[in-house]
């Protein structure tokens, strides 16, 4: 005899360590398997960039079908952060365009942003009167925190020359 395991992993692609064959999600993130009578085992739910609650479900001596088996995933979160120095020492009000939300750094330079596992961007501080020696960064498929992001600002000065004539 066979009886069906099934449940949601809470995402696509997810591949279920532990059951036969380790069947992975479908698009609507719901799995089914067969497996034979009495089987025992524990379901591990597992895809790059992702947590899951629980962690593992156990299945002992399967007698019946089992519906109901169902994960909770959310994507990692990862920080960017760094800061802006100069002259001045440091710059406050510098827009970090190019990630999440309104990020701007603080009176001291610094700022930090969270942004989802496989983050891709471009980074581009900006602030009128103010130049950086790096102009932007480049962030492709981000699997890892990016702490010490930081720039180097220069305060725009111009040159005014003239005679005062009589």
């Amino acid at each position: 005899d066979e009886y069906t395991l099934s449940g949601t992993a809470g995402q696509d692609g997810v591949v279920l360590k532990g059951l036969p064959n380790d069947p992975t999600s479908d698009p609507n993130g719901f799995f089914t398997v067969r497996v034979p009578y009495g089987f025992n085992g524990k379901i591990t739910p597992s895809l790059k960039g992702y947590n899951f609650e629980p962690v593992s479900l156990p299945v002992s001596t399967v007698t019946a079908d089992r519906p109901g088996l169902n994960f909770k995933a959310s994507i990692i979160k990862l920080t960017i952060a760094g800061t802006i120095s100069g002259p001045p020492a440091a710059v406050g009000g510098v827009k970090m365009d190019g990630l999440p939300g309104d990020v701007v750094t603080s009176p001291s330079g610094s700022y930090t942003a969270r942004v989802d596992f496989g983050f891709s961007s471009t980074v581009t501080p900006t602030k009128e009167g103010v130049t950086f020696t790096d102009p932007s960064k480049s962030y492709s498929a981000l699997e890892t925190d990016q702490k010490t992001e930081n720039y180097k600002a220069q305060v725009v000065t111009y040159t005014i020359s003239g005679n005062v004539g009589q």
